[in-house]
């Protein structure tokens, strides 16, 4: 499996389906999202809970299922908002007893594009933190993380 560093963004990560973006993709990134959440907000695994949710685009649900497999291996809780907007999600992280959240949308960009917005927290996460999340994904892939 190959892991492009490109998808990873400055505030999101996105890519195009099926060739840089797939359900083998997510399952790393969620992952490697179950590590950091751990490490960030100090619980075990079995104590976090989150929300997903996805938006209309045909490829969403394939790609909110596979990310939420990935998180649900770890032991942390989904709860599964399903089709919505990314203000719901956020809506969610206010008004739900939970420590993350994310979101599957491709937002404005071409309908051959999707993308993850990644929450610890109350916060959605940019910048660093977004390659920090690709560094632990890099780990597990290669095997320096378990």
């Amino acid at each position: 499996m190959n892991l492009d560093k490109t998808i990873f963004r400055e505030y999101d990560i996105r890519g195009t389906v099926d060739k840089n973006f797939t359900e083998e993709v997510l399952e790393l990134v969620g992952k490697a999202y179950a590590i950091m959440l751990r490490d960030k907000i100090q619980k075990p695994y079995d104590e976090i809970k989150i929300t997903v949710a996805y938006d209309a685009r045909t490829h969403s649900p394939r790609l909110a299922n596979a990310i939420t497999n990935s998180i649900l291996s770890s032991g942390i809780s989904v709860i599964e908002l399903g089709m919505t907007t990314t203000p719901v999600l956020y809506f969610s992280l206010f008004n739900i007893d939970v420590d993350g959240g994310i979101m599957v949308t491709g937002s404005h960009n071409p309908p051959e594009y999707n993308g993850l917005k990644v929450c610890i927290g109350k916060e959605t996460i940019y910048g660093e933190e977004i390659q920090h999340l690709r560094e632990l994904a890099e780990g597990i892939l290669t095997g320096r993380i378990n």
